[in-house]
């Protein structure tokens, strides 16, 4: 059933679909998708390993994150189980993924430690609000397309591959407080960017046109998966 409420950020019925159709293509699993996660989880932990910000920034600039966490939340938004869901999943396996790959590199890079205070520098409430607003402004981004082009300033607000880094070179090195360190600053961030997404999908009213956004992401979601099988 159609929601006449007028939406607080205005947006076309086309820019919404367009929206769907690319957020549903990135965040797709593909052999391009772990290709890009493995090779930013490695840069991610190899930045940490060396304490190199700039290495950390170019790997959080190529790892194809963003879109699996904003993809859940529009699919909350539109109340679409099968989106949601399938997308939890692809996004909990890219996790594990990278993890896992920040775990195997702490065997070849040479250091013997990690600052456990590396990743919480201030309080756990200002990376709250910073990923709450990076969640906002990101899907902001999606759904004006104009606007891809400072995508990227978005992309190193979204703190979310450097903890996944950290946690897996803390398994490598034993290490229980960068272990729980790193979880807890990569739950705050997760939360903070997905709230901020489902926000801005609701003001801009993606659940009033629910009947056509919703026929859209189904044909999407099937389209793609076929290209992948």
């Amino acid at each position: 059933m159609k929601n006449n409420k007028s939406p607080i950020i205005t947006s076309s019925l086309f820019e919404k679909k367009r929206a769907c159709d690319k957020l549903i293509k990135e965040s797709t699993p593909s052999k391009e998708f772990y290709f890009l996660l493995v090779a930013a989880s490695f840069l991610a932990a190899s930045g940490i390993a060396v304490d190199s910000p700039a290495i950390i920034i170019g790997a959080m600039l190529i790892a194809p994150l963003l879109s699996s966490f904003l993809v859940i939340g529009l699919g909350i938004v539109i109340s679409n189980s099968n989106l949601s869901l399938k997308r939890a999943i692809t996004t909990l396996k890219a996790l594990a993924v990278s993890i896992f790959t920040a775990f195997v590199a702490s065997f070849f890079l040479r250091f013997k430690e990690i600052d456990p205070q590396l990743l919480i520098k201030e309080s756990f409430v200002e990376f709250l609000f910073i990923s709450f607003a990076a969640g906002l402004v990101g899907t902001y981004i999606w759904v004006r397309s104009d606007l891809q082009n400072i995508a990227s300033g978005v992309l190193v607000a979204v703190t979310i591959l450097p903890p996944l880094a950290s946690f897996g070179l803390g398994m490598g090195l034993l290490n229980k407080e960068v272990i729980s360190n790193s979880f807890l600053f990569f739950t705050i961030n997760s939360f903070g960017l997905l709230l901020g997404s489902i926000v801005m999908f609701s003001l801009f009213g993606f659940a009033s046109d629910l009947g056509s956004i919703e026929e859209t992401v189904e044909e999407k979601l099937e389209e793609y998966e076929k290209k992948e099988d």
